[in-house]
């Protein structure tokens, strides 16, 4: 599988997608996907803490539901491996095995943490968004729909 292409705009930047599916190529696929992401949650000090972002990407009917899974199996694994994380701390603390050394730390760190890194490495989607404070990034695969994003988005 293709490495991801980062591109990074500016958030007041107006977006514009190239006319075909990012997954398949198809020319005017005649679909759109809402994208909606939330600035800041991860940084409760910045300015914008629950600003959001919206554009429509132009996306094939067959590709439409998969990409809209494969963000929402994102947030569900985040938060489901977190949880686990915060789990193993309650379980640690109620039974006093941080007494154990520091492997009982490394352990919940491991629940928490390495699942989530082998997501974002493994099991990414051919198109993704990750904002910050002041950009939107966006992970593309496809490497001619990247291009044609970035001549696109200058």
């Amino acid at each position: 599988m293709a490495r991801p292409a980062p591109v990074p705009l500016s958030k007041l930047h107006p977006v514009r997608f190239p006319d075909r599916c990012p997954v398949c190529g198809k020319v005017s696929p005649g679909h759109t996907l809402a994208l909606d992401q939330l600035f800041g949650i991860y940084r409760p000090v910045s300015d914008d803490v629950f600003g959001r972002w919206q554009s429509q990407l132009p996306v094939c009917k067959e590709h439409e539901r998969r990409l809209r899974l494969a963000r929402r199996s994102d947030l569900l694994s985040v938060v489901g491996f977190a949880l686990a994380g915060f789990a193993g701390l309650l379980y640690l603390v109620r039974f006093e095995m941080f007494a154990a050394g520091w492997w009982s730390w490394a352990a919940v760190l491991a629940t928490g943490l390495l699942p989530i890194g082998l997501i974002r490495l493994a099991l990414r989607p051919i198109f993704d968004i990750a904002p910050d404070d002041d950009l939107v990034e966006f992970e593309l695969r496809n490497t001619a729909y990247a291009k044609d994003f970035i001549a696109l988005n200058r």
